[in-house]
């Protein structure tokens, strides 16, 4: 049975538990993701939930990453599995701080969407690296 939902199904709930300057550690939730994401820092955290949305086939990436590591043949999920509902989502919360990251696109091997930090303020980002300086507060 699916789980409702009135946010996009890839959106992820950064749980920030640790913070040593700009560096953070904690967990991530995602309706694609079956259990927590646990990341060291905020790179490590990317590359994590790039490959769970490889997984989940959602968003789809719009051209695959070259490997040399197998020659699996990836498959493009269109009804992917959810496994949280927004409710229970939502009561993730993280000792220091809770974000949301909606990745709404995964263009050019890259994400596009909306990142909004822990007081509601909202704003769109082209890149990752774009990402990673509106989370660490470097934006203008």
């Amino acid at each position: 049975m699916r789980k409702r939902s009135d946010l996009p199904v890839s959106t992820l709930y950064i749980c920030t538990d640790e913070r040593n300057g700009e560096n953070r550690a904690g967990r991530a939730y995602c309706r694609l993701f079956p259990s927590a994401i646990k990341f060291r820092d905020l790179g490590e955290l990317l590359v994590k939930a790039d490959l769970m949305f490889d997984k989940a086939g959602c968003p789809q990436a719009y051209q695959e990453s070259r490997s040399f590591a197998s020659d699996e043949i990836r498959s493009v999920v269109y009804n992917p599995e959810l496994h949280f509902s927004d409710e229970e989502l939502r009561e993730k919360q993280g000792r220091i701080s809770t974000e949301y990251i909606i990745v709404s696109s995964r263009r050019r091997s890259g994400w596009q969407g909306i990142y909004i930090d822990s007081q509601g303020n909202d704003s769109e980002f082209i890149s990752e690296i774009e990402l990673l300086k509106q989370i660490s507060g470097q934006t203008k």
